[in-house]
């Protein structure tokens, strides 16, 4: 068998794998995006005739913007490059490494802001909310800057390595014929002659990565829909980053919560398209007439009906509860909202700090799992992928102070500013919040035992205030010692005129007792 058909024989494969839950991934799609749908045929607009509530599309948008603004915020570091401990073991002068990595960080947010990177991962992470898969394509381009692309799920295909990763991944879709003329060389005659008479008439295109034969390597080729080659290359960088919501042991495809909550949308689009029936003939009854004509018609609302009596009145509807319905909906919208995590966002500006920071709280609670999945299989794969490109294209150095600029844990590694981070600092600052709150309680012998200015920088730090709004360690314990010093000597003029008082002569006990081992370490030994 010769590579081409081997490779044909695994896109079968990962077809297979896909069409075991096309039906599903069609129903999720179906509620919340049409467009998106695998069933959907390609340029045929959204059909949403048959939906008739928008809750589960609302909380998806939300979820994505949620998960936007905390794991990928535009205006923070969300990942950051760090020297390994292994490596400040073996360097003890490492600083030096420490700015120059500085300088290649500023360099690789300087990439990623100047490309549509943000835009591009928003669309993929709305795939992996509704289907619980999402790709995100990478490419350079000739002028040296980066280009990223969502691929909708219709047109993906994967397999994994039989441990998990992902490693081979099938897009088919299609091209205008003069789109496959600019982008590729090896263009097959009958595509040629197609492009003088049909330049806008599309083509099946099929794009393959796999490993390549060194670790670290892909190979990346694309080829017809009848298989022939268009391009093939080794790349030194993952292409293509495919990644999951969730998991389920053996299965290769992720599931989602707006799959896991299918069932709820499904019936509460069925709830509602009855509720508006109902609605129709409470406000529109159907009415009664001796016309002979419509003796046989089917009772509607808005319809007039045969009557044997000769009166024209509204039919009663004997034995029907329609209150019982919007209470049935609004448990089916709280489910919904529930499952797509919408539920304890802040709904409203005039909640509290407090109820702001309990709701964020839970958030960070109940998606954590899925937030450490998107951090190990989107953030770091596509940082990795991102720095090679941008050092083959020479914007980022390969080497650093004589060392190779490999991220790794033996040299270099990645540190993410992840929500689960955040998570567990929020409850460190809330632990250390009570324990202050339980020492205030015992009065100033309490307190004594802490010290108040680390306390402060501890929580800000570990509560996420920005850093550069901090005033330098240095400056606030000089601060701090100059006021002491100011209390000594106000004090102690106090005494001197004879103007002493209780509270005079506590703030000269305290700032000299605060000034004593300064004093003591500028005293000559000995």
């Amino acid at each position: 068998m010769d590579e081409i058909a081997k490779t044909k024989s695994r896109f079968e494969t990962a077809k297979r794998k896909r069409q075991q839950i096309e039906d599903e991934l069609h129903g999720a799609y179906f509620y919340t995006s049409p467009m998106g749908s695998p069933k959907n045929i390609a340029d045929s607009p959204p059909d949403r005739t048959e939906q008739f509530d928008s809750t589960a599309e609302d909380a998806v948008n939300t979820l994505v913007t949620t998960i936007m603004s905390h794991l990928i915020p535009r205006d923070q570091a969300w990942i950051r490059l760090k020297l390994s401990e292994r490596f400040k073991q073996f360097v003890p002068a490492h600083f030096t490494f420490e700015v120059l990595l500085e300088i290649e960080q500023a360099k690789f947010y300087e990439a990623i802001n100047g490309s549509d990177f943000y835009k591009s991962v928003s669309e993929s992470l709305k795939d992996c909310v509704i289907s619980g898969t999402g790709a995100i394509g990478l490419r350079m381009a000739e002028d040296r800057t980066l280009l990223f692309y969502a691929l909708p799920l219709a047109q993906l295909y994967y397999l994994d390595d039989g441990c998990g990763e992902i490693d081979t991944v099938f897009r088919e879709h299609r091209l205008p014929v003069r789109t496959v003329i600019a982008k590729y060389e090896k263009v097959p005659d009958w595509i040629t002659r197609m492009h003088n008479e049909k330049p806008d008439e599309p083509v099946e295109v099929i794009e393959c990565m796999f490993p390549g034969k060194k670790l670290g390597q892909y190979e990346w080729q694309v080829f017809t829909g009848k298989w022939e080659e268009l391009d093939s290359q080794t790349v030194k960088y993952k292409p293509i980053i495919v990644f999951r919501w969730d998991r389920t042991t053996n299965s290769t495809w992720g599931d989602s919560p707006v799959r896991k909550a299918l069932p709820d949308i499904r019936t509460l689009n069925l709830m509602m398209a009855d509720l508006l029936d109902a609605s129709a003939y409470a406000v529109c009854p159907p009415m009664q007439t001796n016309a002979l004509e419509l003796q046989d018609a089917k009772i509607e609302a808005r319809k007039t009906y045969y009557s044997p009596n000769g009166q024209i009145k509204a039919i009663e509807m004997n034995g029907q509860r329609f209150d019982v319905g919007p209470q049935l909906v609004e448990m089916l919208k709280q489910s919904i909202r529930r499952m797509l995590m919408a539920d304890v966002l802040p709904q409203s500006d005039r909640m509290t700090s407090a109820e702001v920071q309990v709701r964020q709280a839970e958030f960070f609670r109940r998606i954590g799992v899925y937030a450490l999945r998107l951090e190990e299989e989107l953030l770091e794969p596509i940082v990795r992928a991102t720095i090679a490109c941008l050092q083959n294209m020479n914007v980022m150095e390969k080497t650093l102070g004589g060392e190779a600029a490999t991220y790794d844990d033996k040299v270099f590694t990645l540190e993410t500013n992840s929500l689960n981070k955040r998570v567990e600092a929020q409850r460190e600052v809330d632990r250390v919040t009570n324990m202050f709150m339980m020492a205030s309680q015992l009065g100033p012998n309490g307190l004594r035992h802490i010290n108040l200015p680390k306390t402060g920088r501890y929580l800000l730090e570990r509560g996420g205030f920005p850093a550069e709004l901090l005033n330098p360690e240095k400056e606030v314990e000089d601060a701090i010692k100059a006021e002491q010093a100011a209390n000594v000597a106000s004090g102690a003029m106090a005494a001197e005129n004879g103007q002493a008082t209780a509270e005079s002569n506590q703030k000269l006990g305290e700032g000299a007792a605060a000034l004593m081992p300064e004093l003591m370490k500028r005293m000559p030994q000995g």
